[in-house]
């Protein structure tokens, strides 16, 4: 079996690649400016890439479809995984309006768990080592004191709290050494999630993706 999985950026590529190898047992060849291409499954040999889409609006574009139909052509299988962000029904309309445009009804998982809103972020807050809770119940501490201080400029109602992601940088910043090498960790590529005193990727939360991913993309050995 050969497939391509599109997902939205750098932190999706790198979050898809430690989950599939620690839930099937693939390796992964990664190539490219720290971008994850290529993984090779270790018994049966077959390629799949993992390639960014840069944003779901991308899905409508001249050049993915081309680059579909050339999947398809090859036989390759066409997997979409995408955030749903603010509006389940919203995106659901979004992908079936791409199905259509790519004339390919290609198998979607919308991020965090296919029923919910939310992206990758709300994704890694529900699996984090519970030992580590602690470190997210003084984040909750920080923004709420952030959210009754003033802004200095008047004119402006309230401070800019900061976003998921910020949190989860400040996560790993905390639980990380202060060397450039252990800082290069922080960074979306180089997240190590296979890191189980800092994620668990056996957690409940992630049936949904794990059932998805077992039933489009992986071939069991005979």
């Amino acid at each position: 079996m050969k497939a391509t999985i599109w997902v939205e950026g750098t932190a999706d590529q790198k979050f898809l690649a430690d989950v599939i190898k620690t839930w099937f047992n693939i390796t992964f060849d990664t190539k490219g400016n720290g971008k994850i291409k290529t993984y090779v499954h270790p018994l049966e040999n077959p390629r799949f890439q993992i390639i960014q889409l840069d944003g779901i609006d991308n899905l409508f574009s001249d050049k993915i479809k081309s680059l579909f139909k050339t999947n398809r052509d090859n036989q390759i299988k066409n997997i979409v995984l995408v955030d749903t962000d603010g509006d389940l029904k919203e995106r659901q309309s979004k992908i079936e309006q791409s199905r259509k445009i790519l004339d390919e009804h290609f198998p979607c998982f919308l991020i965090p768990n296919d029923q919910k809103t939310g992206n990758l972020e709300t994704v890694l807050e529900n699996i984090i080592n519970p030992e580590n809770q602690p470190l997210f119940d003084c984040w909750q501490k920080y923004t709420a004191c952030l959210e009754v201080i003033p802004h200095p400029d008047a004119e402006k109602n309230a401070l800019t709290l900061p976003d998921n992601k910020a949190k989860i940088y400040a996560y790993l910043e905390a639980l990380l050494g202060t060397s450039d090498a252990e800082k290069q960790k922080i960074k979306e590529e180089y997240r190590d999630y296979t890191n189980p005193s800092h994620w668990d990727l056996n957690h409940a939360y992630l049936e949904p993706l794990k059932t998805f991913l077992n039933k489009h993309l992986i071939v069991q050995p005979a």
